[in-house]
């Protein structure tokens, strides 16, 4: 009789900025894993908390790499990723929660698929509702939809997620957001790392483009659930708090306009042949305008400290759109 063969291995980087009780909560949960993790990296980007200390002290294990200054999230995730020995490299935000099975899950997913490439978790909002968690290839009309705001808008519409579903029902995704990102090694070694052009945003996206490019699948697996608090890492200069597809029209800016246009951006001129690139441009650029004539409106429904808080954040969208003049 044959014993069963041994789990892939799974090393976790954890890149972290000022956000010292969500990380140990994030470690809590690996802790709590059925298959343990085969090492924990912990990239503390410049932190002024203790993170740090608080995780030596907690998690002696972990492995913690540490910038004096920050340099961002791509480069905080590129500083682990050579180190790491795991078959397959979990990207966990620090704002996540993991369910105890699901690194077991995401090591049979790969085991069962050697052409699975990248896959990414099914996200959850701490009250239980699903978040973004897979996509399509971001077309001219998903940009302008985007930008203008009117996406945000649209998801608080009833029935609207049964038309578009925050997951992928089946099938192929094109791209999963590094909020819980699993890579297998092979594709790390046939197409490097993050590229570290995009500053904030969008590095995501032009890694699941350049694994399939080099034939590998990309998935949304189903049964690996994260929590994911949405919103704390961006404030610690880490992270966005999802990704592209649920910035926030309303007020309280959960993303950077300015790097995520930017990077966005960069995108299109890097993935698209120049033609393609230049009508998307044209869409995200249209997109913001729509989303400042539309905040200039409704700022008039807003007193004091509040138009004040308004103003500023729209102040953001028209850099952002300077930013992406040229694109």
């Amino acid at each position: 009789m044959t014993s069963a063969a041994a789990p892939l291995s799974i090393s976790v980087i954890v890149p972290t900025r000022n956000t010292r009780d969500l990380t140990l909560r994030c470690l809590a949960t690996l802790a709590a894993s059925t298959q343990a993790p085969a090492e924990i990296f912990l990239v503390d980007d410049g932190s002024g908390d203790g993170t740090s200390e608080a995780v030596r002290a907690a998690y002696p294990h972990t492995r913690i790499l540490e910038h004096r200054e920050s340099r961002g999230f791509t480069a905080s995730i590129n500083a682990a990723w050579p180190l790491a020995t795991g078959a397959i490299v979990l990207l966990l935000n620090s704002d996540t929660e993991v369910d105890p099975q699901a690194l077991a899950r995401i090591a049979a997913a790969f085991a069962r698929d050697p052409q699975l490439g990248v896959a990414g978790a099914t996200l959850w909002h701490p009250h239980g509702g699903r978040q973004w968690s897979a996509g399509r290839e971001p077309t001219p009309l998903w940009l302008l939809v985007m930008a203008s705001g009117l996406s945000a808008a649209l998801g608080r519409v009833p029935g609207w997620r049964r038309v578009r579903p925050e997951s992928q029902a089946h099938g192929d995704a094109a791209w999963v957001p590094a909020t819980a990102m699993a890579i297998r090694r092979e594709v790390q070694t046939a197409i490097g790392m993050f590229d570290p052009e995009f500053a904030l945003y969008a590095q995501d996206l032009d890694y699941c483009f350049r694994a399939r490019t080099a034939g590998w699948r990309i998935a949304q697996l189903h049964d690996v659930d994260v929590v994911h608090i949405g919103g704390a890492t961006v404030m610690g200069r880490t992270r966005p708090a999802t990704t592209a597809a649920s910035a926030d029209g309303a007020s309280g800016l959960r993303q950077d306009p300015v790097a995520l246009f930017g990077d966005l951006a960069k995108w299109l001129g890097k993935a698209r042949d120049p033609q393609k690139a230049r009508r998307a441009c044209r869409a995200l650029r249209a997109g913001c305008r729509v989303r400042i004539a539309a905040r200039q409106v409704l700022r008039f429904g807003r007193r004091g400290t509040a138009r004040s808080a308004w103003d500023r954040e729209t102040d953001r969208y028209r850099a952002a759109l300077a930013a992406i003049d040229d694109c």
